[in-house]
């Protein structure tokens, strides 16, 4: 694990990257494995060759050419298993995770995650080289168990997976207020109107009647 000076991938603005998770160096000795038991096995036919009778026969000397073949392509593809290798890397900033994923030579993917979006972070140590060297492998999950991130032969402290959950709890506490802010409130129902019924009683309107001596008090104050 490591945290590089300058950023290897593309940030968003105001985005930092927190963590840089690795292949462990000790995941050697599983890409190795095979190349070194085919180095040696080779080596040793091609030396119990000589002992063997008829040296110059025609079978023989096609297997020496076969063996000693061998071991330079033993040699190469262990080169470029260990490039494919350490090509695998996982990038944690403070809202995503990205993992660049180099399963062979001729494939490459690229995959992001937000850290809201991850349920689980765990980090398990199975066997005898992994508990004795120290990785193991990460997993980050989502509540769905939809999209898991697995990265074997983690180089990883219990500091950093510890880390990693933080950040990811941060990046909620973070995004609780924008959710909040965006929610839409429901419009109130309309209040049915009431609906007057023809047997309720009607208002009384009380009807003032007006005298004739009043109504030529109002001519005259008005001829006035």
């Amino acid at each position: 694990m490591k945290t590089p000076a300058k950023a290897p991938i593309d940030l968003q603005e105001g985005e930092e990257l927190k963590i840089t998770l690795d292949r462990a160096k000790a995941s050697l000795i599983t890409v190795w494995a095979w190349e070194v038991l085919a180095i040696v096995a080779s080596v040793a036919l091609l030396i119990g060759s000589f002992f063997l009778p008829g040296e110059s026969d025609a079978g023989l000397n096609f297997l020496r050419v076969f063996m000693v073949l061998i071991i330079p392509g033993a040699i190469l593809f262990g080169v470029v298993q260990t490039k494919i290798n350490f090509a695998n890397k996982m990038f944690i900033t403070d809202r995503r995770v990205i993992y660049h994923k180099k399963p062979n030579l001729l494939a490459k993917a690229v995959k992001v995650l937000d850290l809201k979006e991850i349920e689980t972070v765990s980090f398990r140590k199975e066997g005898i080289l992994p508990n004795f060297l120290g990785y193991g492998t990460l997993k980050l999950a989502t509540k769905s168990d939809e999209t898991t991130y697995v990265f074997p032969f983690c180089d990883a402290p219990s500091s950093e997976i510890a880390k990693i959950t933080e950040l990811k709890e941060a990046r909620r506490k973070a995004e609780a207020p924008q959710m909040a802010s965006h929610v839409v409130q429901p419009n109130p129902e309309p209040q049915p109107t009431p609906v007057q019924s023809e047997n309720q009683p009607q208002p009384e309107v009380v009807a003032q009647s007006v005298s004739n001596a009043d109504c030529d008090h109002c001519k005259a104050k008005a001829t006035e």
